[in-house]
């Protein structure tokens, strides 16, 4: 019965370190970063603005249920990131993807960064980055928040 209990305590200390494999191997995906047939000019907002969370491939990140306000930041276009989605008053929609080189093997990963103005994002907001994750052949479906608005 001691060695069990052994053998039941060693399986979950090693239960993180399984999630965080299956979730390394989600966010890494392999060879290099694609190229996006729909990338959009630079945005012209002159304001500040909130950026709100990511969306990315790996299904087991997930945001705290107690997130804090989001914080106003100067808007800039982030340098290397490229504009996918935006109506040039209420969102902004950045994709950034970088690639690794692991024993030979390329790997890539991508996110896409969300921002919104203080007023909030209009009506129909969330399809319309959805739209443009899809027309950039993108397959970062899941949402992480940073803060709530």
């Amino acid at each position: 019965m001691l060695q069990l209990s052994y053998v039941l305590v060693y399986c979950a200390l090693l239960a993180p370190y399984y999630a965080y494999s299956q979730s390394e191997s989600e966010v890494f995906k392999p060879g290099p970063c694609p190229k996006l047939p729909h990338p959009l000019p630079k945005a012209t907002l002159k304001d500040k603005i909130f950026m709100v969370g990511i969306f990315t491939n790996g299904k087991s990140l997930r945001g705290s249920p107690n997130l804090t306000p989001c914080k106003l930041i100067d808007f800039r276009n982030p340098e290397g990131y490229t504009l996918i989605g935006t109506d040039n008053k209420s969102y902004f929609l950045f994709y950034v993807c970088t690639e690794n080189n692991v024993d030979g093997k390329k790997f890539n990963f991508e996110i896409a960064t969300a921002f919104v103005v203080p007023k909030g994002p209009d009506p129909g907001t969330d399809k319309r980055i959805r739209e443009a994750l899809d027309k950039n052949k993108l397959g970062l479906k899941e949402w992480f928040p940073f803060c709530k608005v």
